[in-house]
């Protein structure tokens, strides 16, 4: 364990969030430049306004707190594609790392020596005792940790195609081996389930559901359609995604209308729900109900 005082990991904590704080700010002004000079922009939108889409994009960006009658464990989303200058994506780069260090500097204080009193103790939303403590004492009650730590996708190049694919929320059922599922009910120390679990046949499984929240998958398509070190074709886009801005290129056309042009965007959607391999949940007769454990057939 860590022999760095509590208060200096609250302390870094601050930084980290104020760093990050004020970059994005930066990055705002960045983006409302790019608006300025027409870079080009395919974004989900509600209005033909183009400052109150920029301005919409820049809000996604810059929210790291969560917002009222928000589920606290959803994605803030608006996705789409944006060009960006030189300025802007040097600037993505710091914001990206600001996130980086806030998301170190919390993962560190999970390895405090006061945290394995409480490694097992969860409130509603997940969050540690001693991240919540942590964060209340430096007035960040309210920081979205998914949110904030979250890091804005650059692609290295303009792509040829890209679509998004839309999930709504639902369930995914995981199967444990007795001993993993073991494993998860100590971590959220629930003793019954663990003496239970303890009575099932060696070789046995189980059955976790968990539930999905809502979430958008890009699927990109690059020119010479290789796939390439360093260059993705399937990422999460909760955030517009940015490419450098080339005006020597152009995109391919598609059924999404914005800044007066046809673009690449296509949306469908998709519903999760499914089972890993062949078998059978036996919901009758549950394992742990607070845990969501089933016998798994």
């Amino acid at each position: 364990m860590s022999s760095v005082p509590l208060s200096a990991k609250r302390i870094a904590i601050i930084d980290a969030y104020k760093a990050l704080v004020d970059t994005l700010q930066v990055l705002g002004s960045h983006l409302r430049v790019d608006a300025k000079n027409n870079l080009p922009c395919w974004i989900q939108q509600d209005t033909n306004n183009l400052q109150k889409t920029c301005d919409g994009i820049i809000s996604i960006y810059q929210t790291v707190t969560r917002v009222k009658d928000i589920d606290p464990k959803e994605s803030f989303t608006r996705f789409g594609l944006m060009a960006a200058s030189d300025d802007t994506l040097l600037c993505v780069r710091e914001v990206n790392e600001c996130k980086a260090a806030l998301k170190e500097a919390i993962k560190d204080l999970k390895q405090h020596q006061r945290a394995e009193l409480v490694a097992g103790a969860f409130d509603a939303i997940r969050r540690a005792p001693i991240i919540r403590e942590a964060l209340l004492s430096a007035g960040l009650s309210q920081l979205h940790i998914k949110q904030s730590t979250r890091k804005i996708i650059v692609l290295p190049e303009m792509p040829l195609k890209i679509s998004f694919t839309l999930s709504r929320r639902g369930h995914m059922v995981y199967r444990y081996t007795r001993d993993q599922a073991i494993r998860y009910a100590n971590k959220r120390n629930n003793k019954a389930a663990v003496d239970t679990l303890s009575k099932l046949p060696e070789g046995s499984f189980v059955a976790h559901y968990r539930q999905r929240a809502p979430h958008v998958r890009a699927n990109i398509i690059y020119v010479d359609r290789t796939k390439q070190p360093g260059r993705p074709d399937q990422v999460s886009a909760y955030m517009p995604i940015l490419y450098p801005y080339d005006q020597q290129q152009s995109l391919s056309c598609g059924p999404v209308i914005h800044n007066g042009e046809q673009t690449l965007l296509k949306m469908t959607q998709e519903d999760i729900g499914r089972l890993p391999r062949n078998g059978k949940v036996d919901k009758n007769h549950p394992i742990s109900e607070s845990l969501k454990l089933y016998p798994y057939l």
